[in-house]
């Protein structure tokens, strides 16, 4: 058995037995652990007020060589992420996020500098009220995912000609690629994206935290970026889906418009297939 220390985000927990908690955690060295928090659950439980979702921890847990669980030791809250939302866009957004490193980041993988982004999108949201400014915020995170995992395609010129994309192109998500207007084509994973859509990606991927939501885009714009982003990690990543936490968001941008209204957007059905 060996003791690490390590900080990290509380994802997700399930309840174990009648008083204990598996944590699901991304740490800053560790990558995503499962930890089981025994009596974490109990009423006079020292370590439950600090383990809820979104808390950002200090933990101390053991590492037992051939299991998939250690067991967590201490743990103290850095900042509570999620409590500084007051808005329920912010929240629906910041959830998602937790939602999207759950299931995308395998078991014990991990990115340096994942962690700080992810920090960086739950405190922002913290100080932003209103759909757009939150979902920017989640699109600015999940721009920032396909980098650190190197899935990020190439925004400034075509993957064929190399020639700059001024006047937008084709984002082939299959191949996590971008061609200009005369290399590329329509297909099955192979849509157009405008000017615009491809110079919001751009800044989503470098503006610090704090600037993002600075300027709005038009919605257009906006839905357009999301769904390239939507296409790349739901190609790319085999266990990413549209995060059900945007449920919590009654309109969202990178849904499918409702046939009475080309203005109003909203969030598919758990049942119906991912068609971003």
């Amino acid at each position: 058995m060996v003791l690490v220390s390590d900080q990290g985000i509380v994802l997700r927990h399930i309840p174990l037995g009648e008083t204990s908690w598996i944590l699901s955690l991304l740490g800053a060295t560790s990558g995503r652990i499962r930890l089981v928090a025994r009596g974490a659950r109990a009423p006079r439980s020292r370590l439950g007020a600090c383990l809820q979702v979104g808390n950002d921890l200090d933990l101390v847990f053991d590492s037992r060589p051939g299991r998939d669980l250690g067991y967590l030791r201490e743990a103290s809250v850095r900042r509570c992420l999620l409590g500084s939302c007051q808005d329920l866009a912010a929240i629906g957004a910041g959830f998602a996020v937790l939602e999207i490193l759950e299931r995308a980041i395998p078991e014990g993988a991990g990115e340096v500098g994942l962690l700080e982004d992810a920090r960086g999108a739950l405190g922002s949201l913290g100080e932003v009220r209103g759909r757009a400014r939150a979902l920017l915020l989640l699109y600015a995170f999940e721009r920032r995912l396909l980098d650190r995992l190197g899935l990020g395609p190439e925004l400034d010129s075509c993957a064929d000609c190399s020639r700059p994309l001024l006047r937008g192109g084709w984002l082939d998500s299959r191949a996590g690629t971008l061609r200009c207007r005369s290399c590329g084509r329509a297909g099955a994973s192979c849509h157009p994206i405008d000017a615009d859509a491809l110079d919001l990606l751009r800044a989503l991927g470098t503006r610090p935290w704090d600037r993002i939501t600075d300027s709005i885009p038009e919605a257009r714009t906006r839905r357009a970026a999301g769904l390239a982003l939507h296409r790349l990690l739901g190609m790319h990543l085999e266990k990413y889906r549209l995060p059900e936490a945007l449920r919590l968001i009654q309109k969202v941008d990178i849904s499918a418009p409702r046939e009475s209204s080309p203005v109003a957007l909203v969030v598919p059905a758990p049942t119906e297939p991912h068609t971003t």
